[in-house]
C-alpha cells in the first residue's frame, strides 16, 4: 500500500497483485485527518502564491473524517482486497482443475479405446477358438454316437457304458463351446435370429429329451405342467432351445439325487410365463444379483464341487432379452431355486402336449 501526501490531503492507492500479476488498484483520496492545521495551510498557500482566503475556504469544503474512521475504511478495503484475491485464487484453482479434468478425460477416453480394442480382440479370439473347436467336436460326438448305437458293430455292455459317459461329457463340452461361440458372436454383433411363430412346448419337449440321460443318472423326476392350449410367441427355436437347456442343465447339476424338477407354463397379462423349479442347494441372497453376469460363479475356488465357467445363465439372459422377454430368479439356501421367464404373446395356438410326469 502506498500513501502520498499532497497539499495536506491523503491519497491512498492499494495495488491488487495476484502471484506477481497486477490486476487492479483501489484508490481512496481527499481525506483530512482530524481538525486541519489552518496555520500550516495558510503558510502553504502563501508559499505557492495561492489566494489565502480562497484556499482556506476550499479547505473548509473538503470532507473531514477522523483518523480512526479513515483507518477503519482502509482495513475494510484491505479485507475486501483479500476477498478479491481469494476469489481470483479460487478461479485459478478451478481453471487448473478443469485443465487436469480435461486431460484426465482424454486419458480415460484413450484407455477406454485401448480396452475396447483389447475386448474386441478377446471376443474375436473366443469366436475363432469356438469355431475351430466346434467342427472336430461334432465329428468326435458323431462317431461316439454311431458306436453307442451299434452302427459300426455290436458292443458289449462295458464299452457301451464307457461310450455313454463319454457322450455325456462331450455334450457338456459342446454346450460350453456353444456358449463361448454365442458370446463371441453377440459381442461382435454377428448373431442372426430366425424369428418365427413358435410353440414353446415343443422347445421344452426337445430340451427334456436331450436331458433324459442326465436326469436318469441322478434319479431325478421331471414334472411338466403345461396346458393343452399354449399361446404362440415369436422366436428363434434354436436360440431358445439353448437358453432353456442351460436352465435345465443348471437345475440338474444342483439338484440332489432323487429330487424333482418342475417346468410349468402359464399365461398372464398378455405374456407367456415359464417357470423352472428345482429343490437344489439354492443361492445366497447377496449373490442373486450377480448370477447372470458373464463368467460369474457362486463358488469360484479351484476345489469347487460343481463344474462350469459361469456362462450359461449369462447366455440365457441375453437370448431371452433378445426375444423381448425377461428372466428372474427366486432362491433360498437349501430350499431350491425357481427361474421365471416371460415372453410377449403374439397369437394363440392349440398345444398337443399334455401335462405329464
Amino acid at each position: 500500500m502506498s500513501i502520498n501526501a499532497e497539499m495536506a490531503l491523503m491519497n491512498i492507492a492499494i495495488p491488487i497483485n495476484v502471484q506477481g500479476k497486477h490486476l487492479a488498484t483501489l484508490i481512496f483520496s481527499r481525506f483530512l485527518f482530524d481538525e486541519p492545521d489552518k496555520d500550516f495551510f495558510q503558510k502553504q498557500a502563501e508559499s505557492v502564491g495561492f489566494d489565502v482566503d480562497s484556499y482556506l475556504k476550499a479547505l473548509d469544503e473538503v470532507p473531514i473524517v477522523s483518523k480512526d474512521k479513515a483507518w477503519k475504511i482502509v482495513r475494510y478495503c484491505l479485507k475486501f482486497t483479500n476477498l478479491i484475491v481469494d476469489v481470483a485464487l479460487l478461479n485459478r484453482k478451478q481453471k487448473m482443475h478443469e485443465i487436469r479434468s480435461n486431460a484426465y478425460a482424454l486419458e480415460l477416453a484413450a484407455n477406454k479405446e485401448a480396452l475396447n480394442s483389447l475386448d474386441n480382440m478377446k471376443y474375436e479370439l473366443i469366436s475363432t477358438f469356438s469355431h475351430e473347436l466346434k467342427t472336430p467336436l461334432s465329428i468326435i460326438k458323431g462317431y461316439n454316437e454311431l458306436l453307442y448305437d451299434g452302427c459300426l458293430g455290436p458292443l458289449d455292455q462295458g464299452p457301451k457304458n464307457a461310450l455313454d459317459s463319454a457322450i455325456l461329457n462331450i455334450n457338456r463340452l459342446d454346450n460350453l463351446v456353444d456358449s463361448l461361440l454365442y458370446l463371441g458372436m453377440e459381442h461382435l454383433d454377428e448373431h442372426f435370429y430366425d424369428i418365427l411363430p413358435l410353440n414353446i412346448s415343443q422347445v421344452i419337449e426337445s430340451v427334456v429329451a436331450k436331458s433324459a440321460k442326465a436326469l436318469k443318472d441322478k434319479d431325478l423326476s421331471l414334472q411338466t405342467d403345461i396346458p393343452q392350449k399354449v399361446p404362440m410367441i415369436h422366436g428363434d427355436s434354436k436360440k431358445l432351445y439353448q437358453a432353456l437347456f442351460h436352465l435345465l442343465d443348471n437345475a440338474i447339476k444342483f439338484s440332489p439325487q432323487e429330487s424333482t424338477i418342475t417346468i410349468s407354463v402359464t399365461e398372464a397379462d398378455g405374456r407367456l410365463c415359464l417357470s423352472m423349479k428345482d429343490n437344489g442347494i439354492g443361492i445366497v441372497e447377496e449373490q442373486l444379483s450377480c448370477i447372470f453376469e458373464g463368467f460369474y460363479q457362486v463358488d469360484s475356488s479351484l476345489t469347487r464341487k460343481y463344474s462350469g465357467m459361469g456362462l450359461g445363465l449369462n447366455v440365457c439372459q441375453r437370448i431371452i432379452e433378445r426375444h423381448e422377454g425377461t428372466i428372474r430368479v427366486e432362491s433360498k439356501v437349501n430350499g431350491g431355486s425357481t427361474f421365471h421367464l416371460d415372453f410377449p404373446i403374439k397369437e394363440h395356438f392349440t398345444n398337443c402336449m399334455p401335462s405329464s410326469n
